[in-house]
């Protein structure tokens, strides 16, 4: 079958259709496939909800649909999802900083930001007064410096990299929309004097589902930390702590008495080699 005959039979497909599997792909991809391509399409595409993933994209690519968006500015207002990397780049984040504030994405609801090589609090200034609308955050490195934190409670789902309870506290406090945490690396504090946890009243009633990739203290340690989140209904947790942390008769007696919404539980254990 040509090419040609496919394409006919894609136009044939209603509006509706066609938004739905438009869902599905990079917005990048969206406009170099359709753009131009005839009337009704040009008009399609300006009228739907759009996901931009400059993640593996040539610079060349990157700086044409920077330009688009320029030339074209009610894109930026269709932009529901955002990822920006670092990774194997030549600096995309500040690059596209250089084009736009993040505030004039006006419909913004998703924030990726993948290997942040320059995070400093000028950068955090040009990232945090973000559209209301932001309500899902990733970043690897975002949160080292937490000075401006609270410009973004509207937050819902946040990832982040490494993150200690007195850290922790903070963001919970800030964000009191949270429902979605996923924690990379997690430890909790303890005050060097009386050899006690560091951890806050705050209660996270909001708070639905916790990941932790790599938690680094004992049973006792999360039993006092999790009572700060009592309406928790989805944990997931990955530990090297074989000697306390795998106690079903502690786990039982944990959900039981303090996690009384809970309905889906994983625990993992992952092997630490010391060479």
């Amino acid at each position: 079958m040509s090419d040609l005959s496919i394409l006919m039979k894609f136009e044939f497909l209603p509006n509706e259709m066609l938004m739905e599997c438009f869902k599905y792909l990079n917005a990048l991809d969206i406009f170099y496939s359709f753009d131009l391509l005839n009337y009704r399409f040009s008009r399609l595409i300006r009228n739907i909800p759009l996901h931009v993933d400059f993640q593996c994209i040539r610079k060349s690519f990157f700086d044409k649909f920077c330009i688009k968006m320029l030339l074209n500015p009610e894109i930026k207002n269709q932009i529901y999802s955002l990822h920006l990397s670092d990774k194997d780049t030549c600096g995309q984040i500040n690059a596209f900083l250089s084009f736009f504030s993040f505030n004039e994405f006006s419909n913004l609801q998703s924030l990726t930001l993948n290997e942040n090589k320059n995070n400093n609090v000028e950068i955090l200034e040009w990232i945090l007064p973000l559209s209301p609308k932001l309500h899902s955050l990733i970043s690897k490195r975002l949160f080292d410096s937490l000075t401006l934190i609270d410009k973004i409670s509207s937050v819902k789902k946040l990832t982040i990299s490494k993150c200690q309870s007195k850290e922790l506290c903070q963001i919970l406090q800030c964000m009191p929309m949270l429902n979605c945490l996923n924690i990379e690396n997690f430890s909790i504090y303890y005050e060097s004097i009386n050899n006690e946890t560091c951890c806050c009243d705050y209660i996270a009633w909001n708070l639905k589902r916790l990941i932790i990739d790599k938690f680094q203290n004992d049973f006792e340690d999360f039993e006092k930390f999790i009572k700060q989140i009592p309406n928790l209904k989805s944990l997931t947790i990955s530990t090297d702590n074989k000697l306390n942390m795998f106690d079903a008769y502690r786990w039982e007696n944990l959900i039981s008495s303090s996690l009384p919404y809970l309905n889906i539980f994983n625990i993992h254990l992952y092997n630490t080699i010391h060479i």
